[in-house]
């Protein structure tokens, strides 16, 4: 029986069972929620609203590049709670 919070693949996933999250490029919504430190409402909420990391819509999965989403982080790198980050 699987936990919850496991991280092995969800039924009806197209991937090897021994691959977990963090060793694939493609992340679908869920890991990439987890990954992101986010909800997985919270990032639905972002695509609804254009501020989501880029994503691929493959029938009706959502996939992000894993790079896409370090590129998307590293504009909201901040240093002070000023700090407005780049315009």
């Amino acid at each position: 029986a699987d936990d919850e919070g496991s991280i092995l693949p969800q039924k009806g996933r197209q991937s090897p069972a021994n691959d977990p999250p963090e060793a694939k490029r493609m992340l679908i919504a869920e890991d990439a929620a987890a990954y992101l430190g986010l909800a997985t409402q919270t990032l639905a909420k972002l695509r609804l609203g254009g501020d989501s990391p880029p994503y691929f819509k493959v029938g009706r999965r959502v996939l992000y590049d894993r790079d896409e989403l370090n590129a998307w982080l590293a504009l909201r790198r901040r240093r002070s709670t000023s700090d407005q980050g780049e315009k």
